[in-house]
Order: structure tokens, then C-alpha cells, then sequence
């Protein structure tokens, strides 16, 4: 059965498949709450701190015994148990209908203040769940102790296949625990963030994320006929500064 959504369409965006995900914008926001993967962030700065400078190796006799330095940047995947169950908790939060997913919601972030609760009610209308996360995540700098990739799927009414996805969070600790980062950072945090989102490794993840969507919307009627409606609808409307949680 064809469905249509058009009061559907009219709540998403893109980014909520992360179609471009990396190259669309990345801010501290209640959406990123999405802050990007991401248009999927929020004030405006963020700023980058050059990433530490490689160190030369001398070649010598035993350089094939030797073993190659791994690249501290490099993308991790799981690595932070703690941060993972912060995301779910987010995310399952922001579906429940449990009369505490508000205060839970607020105990996620830095700042409560900065969160949207009817623009985060409107966007998850039709969502009934997000399932399958994974966090990759790469050293912050700043106000930001790490940006977060966050891959999962989304699950639509009725729509039986989940829609990949991914977000990008700027965690920060406190307290012991970690926090979505949500408010103003520096011009120097921000280009660094900019920089990071062009990494080979978190293009390639960006790229992966795009590469599974299309095989949902392949094997899936329904989600299909929805993404083709949602690309219309969306084709002429302009990305919005900040992203909605």
C-alpha cells in the first residue's frame, strides 16, 4: 500500500537521514541535539584547535619491524560506554510518552534552557523509535571535550524498514559525567570542528550512512515513496541556521 505523509513531510528535514550529512553544517544546537551530521547545531561557534603535530620516524635497518603509530584522531567506535547510554537516553527520551522524559531530556544537556520541547514533540510525531546506535567519536578541544558521530536508525509509522541515519554531538564532561553540549563556543573550537567534520575517516562514515540509506529505500516500497516525497517537498526550502532537536 502507497502511504501518504504529508503533514509528515512538512515536520522533516533532510538531515534527519543524513543525506549529506557532513558537508550540510555543523553547530552547537538542541539538534545536535542534531548539531550535525548536521545542519543537526546551535549558536554559533565552535572553534578547532590544530590537532596534534605527527611525529617524524627515523628510518632504519629495523624499520619493517616497526610497528606504525596509530592515528590518535582516528574515529572510535563504542569507545565510551558512558556516552553511548547518554545518547540512548536522549533518544529514547525524546519518543517516550513517560510523564519524566522532559526531566530526563534536561538532564542530558549543559544548558536546558536551549532546548525546543514543541520542536522536538513536532519532529518525532511520526517516529516511533530509534534502534541500532553507534558512537564514533574524536577528541574535542575547547568547551568540547569530544564530537560524537552518531549513527542509528529511525523508525517511521508505519514504515517496517529503519531509515539510517546520523547526528553529530559535542560532549562535554561534568560533574564526572558526560553532557550534550548545548551554547556558544569559541571561533577557535569552531574551525576545528569544521576541520574534524572533513577527516578522511568521517567522510568515509558520512559516505557509509548514505551508501545504507539508499539500500533501505531500495529494498523498502513505503520508504521509499516516502523519501521521494520528502526530497520534493524539501528541494526548495532553505536549510535552517539551527538545527531542531
Amino acid at each position: 500500500m502507497r502511504l501518504k505523509y504529508k503533514k509528515l513531510l512538512l515536520l522533516f528535514t533532510m538531515g534527519i537521514f543524513g543525506i549529506g550529512m557532513v558537508t550540510i553544517s555543523f553547530q552547537v544546537s538542541p539538534d545536535a541535539l542534531q548539531a550535525a551530521f548536521i545542519k543537526e547545531g546551535d549558536r554559533d561557534s565552535l572553534e578547532p584547535t590544530s590537532s596534534p603535530d605527527s611525529q617524524a620516524i627515523t628510518p632504519t635497518a629495523f624499520a619493517t619491524n616497526t610497528p606504525i603509530p596509530e592515528n590518535p584522531n582516528a574515529l572510535k567506535k563504542d569507545a565510551y560506554p558512558e556516552i553511548n547510554e547518554l545518547i540512548e537516553t536522549y533518544y529514547k527520551a525524546k519518543v517516550s510518552t513517560d510523564a519524566n522524559s522532559i526531566e530526563i531530556l534536561k538532564n542530558c544537556v549543559t544548558d536546558a534552557s536551549l532546548l525546543d520541547f514543541e520542536r522536538i514533540s513536532k519532529k518525532v510525531e511520526y517516529i516511533t523509535d530509534y534502534k541500532n546506535f553507534h558512537c564514533y567519536s574524536k577528541p574535542g578541544t575547547g568547551e568540547i571535550d569530544y564530537i560524537v558521530y552518531v549513527c542509528y536508525d529511525i523508525m517511521i509509522t508505519k514504515i517496517q524498514t529503519g531509515a539510517p541515519s546520523a547526528d553529530v554531538f559535542y560532549i562535554t564532561y561534568q560533574d564526572g559525567k558526560p553532557h550534550i553540549f548545548l551554547g556558544n563556543v569559541s571561533q577557535k573550537t569552531k574551525n576545528y570542528i569544521d576541520k574534524t567534520n572533513l577527516d578522511e575517516d568521517v567522510q568515509k562514515l558520512s559516505k557509509e550512512v548514505d551508501d545504507n540509506l539508499a539500500k533501505a529505500i531500495e529494498m523498502d516500497e513505503d520508504l521509499r515513496e516516502f523519501y521521494e516525497n520528502l526530497t520534493a517537498q524539501t528541494s526548495n526550502v532553505e536549510p535552517s541556521e539551527t538545527p531542531a532537536p
